[in-house]
């Protein structure tokens, strides 16, 4: 009897020392919460021609600067300020300022050819009213012109609003006065949509 009054109360007892099992729904989360995308879509990124000129980089960017002229030759000493008068040019220089004059603050950009290039759309000589318009250009930086440059942009933005003043009938393009008197690259000079501004870190940031 007293064997079985002890069989019965360890039976009793195994369902109390049973594992307790806590609902799913009751379990702290370990998944990272998703993180906003952040940025705005309507904002270009770019560095100045003097940031891109002492980079090392070697990812893609976009350079931000203001229309001068081209490289006639195979070097910057080369480099011509103003519009071509027998051809189309090949390339264009982009400078801080739409009155810069030294060849050692310019960055030369290829204009190619073909259903990729920007050559028809963006030489001077066809375009001279072009001459002192504010651009961004994406590409990667290489030697170009014996100096750091780009070679194959997949993107020229106009940055200012509208058409670039001088207009076809002026040859000069309207380069006396290409800003409104602004030399400062950060173009807080310029009216309408765009507006360029340098953040804490020196680059620009292009309002579209």
């Amino acid at each position: 009897m007293l064997r079985f009054i002890l069989l019965c109360f360890i039976l009793l007892a195994l369902p109390a020392c049973s594992k307790f099992d806590v609902p799913d729904d009751d379990k702290p989360s370990t998944e990272k919460p998703s993180e906003p995308s952040g940025g705005d879509d309507d904002e270009l990124m770019c560095i100045t021609v003097e940031e891109a000129l002492v980079s090392t980089s070697d990812e893609w960017l976009c350079v931000a600067g203001y229309i001068v002229g081209y490289c006639g030759g195979t070097t910057l000493s080369s480099a011509v300020f103003g519009v071509p008068k027998d051809g189309p040019n090949t390339n264009m220089l982009l400078a801080d300022s739409p009155n810069e004059k030294r060849t050692d603050h310019v960055l030369p950009v290829s204009l190619p050819t073909g259903s990729n290039g920007f050559r028809e759309e963006m030489n001077l000589y066809d375009h001279p009213e072009y001459l002192g318009a504010l651009v961004g250009v994406g590409g990667f930086l290489t030697t170009y012109f014996l100096t750091t440059g780009i070679k194959s942009p997949d993107l020229i933005e106009f940055l200012s609003t509208g058409t670039p003043s001088g207009g076809d009938d002026d040859p000069s393009g309207g380069n006396d006065n290409p800003s409104d008197g602004d030399d400062d690259p950060s173009g807080d000079g310029e009216s309408g949509d765009v507006s360029i501004a340098v953040d804490d870190g020196g680059s620009v940031v292009v309002g579209r």
